[in-house]
């Protein structure tokens, strides 16, 4: 199949701005982005014989932590884990920050009861799993040393897109990395992530994005951050967008965030609602919303 190549530099602006002209992403069609197919692995590369959601977070939960050092490009309060349970070995990224000041600057803006905290990640966990957007990976609220942490499964053999960048590595279907990129955007407006960056999008062998490292996300603020680099969404997401009652989104974030957090999610999730359906009916569905 011939793949249309993107220079890295068209790439890296898709990535924090509104993106590129639909033209070129539709340059050839997208090899499906299955999202209960993918093979986690062990520490030793190899397949997980735990693979169903469930089990998998149940060994986040319960498996001992036999090891732990620093991240290569993680941020401070991050480390790299070695859990062990029932002869299964498997590496996990630890998050134990709980930080929260009334104000702090960032970038271009002034946040308001700004929180980084490792809890945001089994949020955004949740969120991913319930809208179907499916790239964040798996992540629990446990103990790690007797400390508060989340534990999230790792991506092995995976890049962040920081080293891609640099080592100019294309991907294989730039149309396909394209439109993932779309996906991510519409997330991180819904969670309000302000920190997305270069050395939080991991891209497995297969080219996959995971998204990590939300603990800065799900300030309360209650506006779009970046509504302009909201251009289109799979169509899955989208119904599941519009269709998940408040109470549902409620119940899957209520364990991790604070009622002011979730107040400002569901508004969030309306206006994002209201933005792609004007969209919709500027464009028409296939100017908008695609399928994998």
């Amino acid at each position: 199949m011939r793949t249309h190549l993107l220079p890295p530099s068209a790439l890296l602006a898709a990535l924090l701005a509104p993106g590129l002209a639909d033209a070129e992403v539709q340059a050839v069609p997208a090899e499906g982005v299955e999202s209960e197919s993918y093979v986690w692995l062990d520490a030793q590369g190899q397949p997980l014989p735990i693979q169903a959601k469930a089990e998998l977070e149940d060994f986040l939960l319960t498996a001992d932590v036999v090891g732990s050092k620093k991240t290569e490009h993680g941020r401070f309060g991050v480390r790299r884990l070695q859990l062990q349970k029932d002869g299964i070995t498997a590496h996990a990224a630890g998050r134990m920050m709980d930080t929260e000041d009334r104000k702090r600057r960032m970038k271009d803006r002034e946040v308001w009861f700004f929180r980084d905290h490792y809890i945001h990640e089994p949020a955004a966990y949740a969120l991913s799993e319930l809208l179907e957007f499916h790239m964040v990976p798996p992540a629990v609220q446990r103990s790690v040393k007797g400390k508060p942490a989340s534990v999230q499964i790792w991506v092995e053999n995976g890049m962040v897109e920081l080293e891609r960048e640099k080592k100019k590595i294309q991907p294989p279907d730039s149309r396909r990395y394209m439109l993932q990129l779309y996906q991510m955007h519409v997330f991180d407006n819904l969670i309000n992530n302000i920190d997305r960056n270069l050395g939080n999008i991991v891209i497995d062998p297969d080219w996959r994005l995971w998204l990590i490292d939300h603990s800065q996300a799900f300030i309360r603020d209650r506006k779009l951050h970046a509504p302009q680099q909201v251009r289109r969404v799979e169509r899955r997401v989208w119904e599941r967008l519009r269709s998940v009652s408040d109470d549902d989104l409620e119940a899957a974030i209520e364990p991790y965030l604070g009622e002011p957090e979730r107040t400002a999610l569901l508004e969030r999730r309306r206006l994002l609602v209201e933005l792609i359906e004007g969209k919709i009916a500027l464009l028409g569905e296939d100017g908008v919303l695609f399928n994998w």
